[in-house]
């Protein structure tokens, strides 16, 4: 226990009860009404709180076939990543985008699209980087970072 006592009443808002344990670095703190103690909310009550109140994630495993087809469903849907020359592999939910990029954005547009895809537990880069008129390959995907 810490001395003086911080508490709170009741109607504390939760935004400040959640500031005062931050700055005071305390696990719990009593509440009190008209002096008397009604209780005690620790960190916790706020976990489970927030548990309860952020949306529920499905964390089952998705089929590789499965997610291979949420994979290719998204990259059809957006038009920043061309996908002549591109193709996905999947195995145990890690997704190998392959195939020929002619623009280092394409590389960041297609990990990011496919990092946010539930199920995706990572990407490993397989595209080659080609200059498009010459066809010269300039980053090939072990060169590339990440």
């Amino acid at each position: 226990m810490s001395a003086p006592v911080i508490s709170v009443s009741p109607d504390t808002e939760l935004s400040e009860l959640v500031a005062l344990m931050e700055s005071r670095r305390v696990r719990r703190v009593p509440v009190l009404q008209d002096g008397h103690l009604v209780g005690i909310v620790t960190r916790a009550d706020l976990v489970m709180t927030l548990e309860r109140l952020l949306p529920k994630v499905n964390t089952q495993p998705v089929a590789d076939a499965q997610l291979r087809r949420q994979v290719l469903e998204a990259l059809n849907a957006q038009r920043r990543v061309p996908l002549t020359s591109f193709d996905v592999r999947v195995e145990n939910g890690v997704v190998e985008p392959i195939g020929l990029i002619t623009d280092p954005r394409e590389r960041d547009a297609a990990r990011v699209l496919l990092e946010n895809i539930p199920g995706v537990r990572a990407v490993v880069d397989r595209l080659l980087w080609i200059e498009a008129s010459s066809g010269i390959p300039l980053q090939t995907p072990k060169d590339s970072p990440g």
